[in-house]
């Protein structure tokens, strides 16, 4: 009788230990989750942050150009009205 028992408690400190195992290998594979999830949101704002600095690059040559043309387009205005008087 004590032998059975002795083997049935063997058999559920078996199923716990095997339970925790598994329970510790959810934390980790958790952990490991959480630590994608916040490379991936890092990765995200890195390129958000890129683009919006591409945009104003692009932005501020766009406004360099405009002022040339207008810069240009007064020349050409001053020349008209030398030529016409």
């Amino acid at each position: 009788m004590q032998n059975q028992e002795k083997n049935q408690f063997e058999q559920e400190e078996t199923q716990l230990a095997t339970s925790l195992k598994l329970y510790l290998l959810s934390g980790i594979l958790g952990t490991v989750a959480d630590i994608i999830a916040t490379y991936a949101a890092k990765f995200a704002i890195d390129e958000v942050m890129e683009e919006q600095a591409f945009e104003q690059q692009e932005n501020a040559e766009q406004e360099t150009r405009l002022k040339e043309l207008e810069r240009q387009v007064q020349a050409l205005q001053r020349k008209l009205e030398e030529l016409q008087l």
